[in-house]
């Protein structure tokens, strides 16, 4: 569509306004549209009966309050859904003139505006008779005999007729939030109803929630990680554990919660004695939570059944060399693992280093908080995080 083409559209407090096309969002499937206050008297009417734009002259003249221009032109983003109504008029002053704060430019605009509105009851809609898309054609072969049905109406005649469709559309609002609970209590959502409940037993029971079923400070550290296993790794954040090792130390530990342990290595490599330590404790974390799922009948995924006895420890000798400052060359020496699989695990440890930063910092824990920004100064270098391999 044309720039400047005269739209109407409902905004996000429900009143139906008017504006001029400056863009189409397509990634965000909106309209930037070019709009203003159309007055009070106007606002609080649209806002109180939500009347549609239907370009029938009868109806526009005794049930649609006058628009005024009213001063706050402003860009807003408007969802394609919303839009109700696209005009054959045109703004004709310079879109872009406006958006740049062009006093002179924005004078005529004004007048325009101006203008248009006082025939708001005979605005033509365009036709899109050219439009060469197959689904256009058959939405409008479908709109015309409504828009006919609708002249033929002697509903309009009623001096009634706005509190009448307010009442029509709150009920047909009200029908359609019975639909969407009628759909969330339906047998096929209960059937998750027992996992729901199992899985808030198991909350409760490790300390994340009350008997309430209120998040206490352990569930809001745990709301912090996002990238999987979050209650193994506030066990380990709330224990203190982590900050008793340096930042590479911490960064290896975690690469089991990247890595999935498909290797072909027969046997773990030898890792020193400070992170045999830790991989000790966080197995004894993960068997505790895998006897409290069990108790609690919760099913878990084959990558969680799984967590103990996969090789998960398999590149924390390689991600701790890393971070020691070796190169990416050197390091490859080590694994049998492709380089891709190495650069995705230390990649997506920078996501994790983040969100265990996040942790710390609600817990009150400064030390862990400055080792975790060490940590990830340490493996944000070189080729691994290269925008592209090909540059």
């Amino acid at each position: 569509m044309r720039v400047g083409r005269l739209l109407c559209f409902r905004d996000k407090n429900d009143i139906l306004r008017v504006g001029f096309l400056i863009r189409s969002n397509v990634s965000d499937n909106a309209l930037l549209v070019l709009t203003f206050d159309l007055g009070e008297e106007y606002e609080k009417d649209s806002a109180a009966y939500k009347l549609p734009w239907i370009p029938h002259s009868y109806y526009l003249s005794h049930f649609m309050k006058k628009m005024v221009y009213s001063g706050s032109l402003r860009v807003e983003s408007v969802p394609y859904n919303n839009i109700g109504f696209i005009g054959r008029y045109f703004l004709k002053a310079n879109i872009k003139s406006i958006l740049q704060n062009d006093s002179k430019i924005i004078a005529e605009a004004v007048e325009q505006i101006q203008i248009l509105l006082k025939f708001q009851n005979k605005w033509d809609e365009v036709g899109f008779y050219q439009a060469t898309q197959l689904s256009l054609h058959e939405l409008l072969e479908k709109k015309a005999p409504i828009l006919e049905r609708i002249h033929e109406l002697e509903s309009f005649e009623c001096k009634n007729f706005k509190v009448h469709y307010q009442q029509m559309h709150r009920q047909d609002e009200i029908k359609s939030e019975i639909s969407t609970l009628q759909r969330l209590i339906s047998d096929e959502n209960l059937e998750l109803l027992p996992d729901y409940e199992q899985r808030l037993n198991v909350l409760q029971s490790l300390g994340f929630i009350d008997k309430n079923q209120n998040v206490v400070l352990k569930g809001r550290v745990a709301c912090e990680v996002n990238s999987g296993w979050e209650l193994i790794i506030t066990e380990l954040v709330l224990d203190n554990f982590l900050g008793d090792f340096e930042p590479e130390e911490i960064v290896a530990l975690l690469s089991c919660f990247v890595y999935e342990g498909k290797t072909n290595e027969e046997e773990e490599p030898p890792i020193t004695p400070r992170l045999e330590k830790g991989k000790t404790r966080i197995l004894a974390i993960a068997e505790k939570l895998m006897k409290v799922y069990a108790e609690n009948q919760v099913l878990l995924t084959s990558e969680e059944e799984e967590f103990l006895e996969r090789k998960r420890f398999a590149l924390v000798n390689v991600v701790y060399e890393w971070a020691r400052g070796l190169s990416f060359n050197e390091i490859m020496q080590m694994s049998v693992e492709a380089e891709g699989t190495i650069v995705r695990v230390i990649t997506r440890l920078d996501e994790i280093c983040r969100e265990v930063k996040s942790a710390a910092l609600i817990v009150g824990d400064s030390t862990l908080h400055s080792k975790m920004s060490e940590a990830q100064e340490k493996i944000k270098r070189d080729i691994v995080f290269c925008a592209s391999l090909y540059l």
